[in-house]
């Protein structure tokens, strides 16, 4: 009875919490009148838009990733990234698109009083006027579901994974990590990827001035996952097999 309790606790383990991380799977569904979007990854208010995938698959129309608006850069792994903006203080910025949070549902409730380690990889376009020190992870219920200023600063909310303030990335070849550590209170239900600094909090630094006065920061994410600290390590049943 123990060995068969076992090996269906160990069968029920997830991996990454997090649905699509790579975002390799494509919904060509939701929203409507979009086309080519990252499953289950969508904005805070998910009637307004999706987040378009750029990929090297020859299927795109832009291969390698993306297009001449934002620069050039291959995935990290895989085929495709999306694009976001976490940035922006101009009166160019368009009001829909000043701060992107890419929401992603994840796989299953977070278990409470269980240590998790989130991880996502950014790289600022090629042209991203600036570069900022102001990336974070922010994990919640469906309280999401009442936010209605969906892509102002959502300085209310307090990440539990949060980038080093006054470390600025600037690199627009190089994938970064940004990673942190926390400790489930048992109702996460969504991940959402931002800067929930205001403007005036996140220290910025000027990397492509071609666009001024724009002042923005728009970069490309790519390999989120939400791991299980002390996650066993499991390989399968043992049972004999033929080489």
């Amino acid at each position: 009875l123990w060995f068969m309790t076992s090996l269906l606790v160990q069968g029920q383990q997830i991996g990454n919490y997090v649905s699509n991380g790579s975002f390799e799977k494509i919904d060509n569904i939701l929203p409507a009148g979009n086309s080519n979007c990252a499953a289950y990854w969508q904005p805070i208010d998910s009637l307004k838009y999706c987040y378009r995938l750029w990929s090297t698959s020859p299927s795109f129309p832009s291969p390698p990733a993306p297009n001449i608006s934002t620069g050039f850069q291959y995935p990290r792994s895989g085929s495709n990234l999306i694009l976001s903006e976490f940035y922006c203080n101009a009166p160019t910025c368009v009001p829909y698109l000043s701060r992107g949070y890419p929401r992603n549902r994840l796989k299953q409730v977070l278990k409470p009083n269980v240590k998790y380690c989130a991880k996502y990889h950014v790289v600022n376009t090629n042209n991203s006027v600036l570069g900022i020190d102001s990336y974070g992870a922010y994990f919640g219920d469906t309280t999401l579901d009442t936010i209605t200023q969906c892509t102002l600063p959502l300085v209310y909310l307090t990440p539990q994974i949060e980038s080093q303030a006054g470390i600025v990335i600037t690199d627009t070849l190089n994938w970064v990590a940004i990673t942190g550590t926390f400790v489930a209170s048992g109702i996460e239900k969504y991940m959402v990827l931002g800067n929930f600094k205001s403007n005036a909090a996140t220290n910025t630094l000027v990397i492509n001035p071609t666009f001024f006065p724009t002042l923005a920061h728009d970069l490309y994410i790519d390999d989120v996952s939400l791991i299980e600290i002390d996650l066993p390590a499991y390989a399968g049943p043992d049972k004999p097999c033929i080489p």
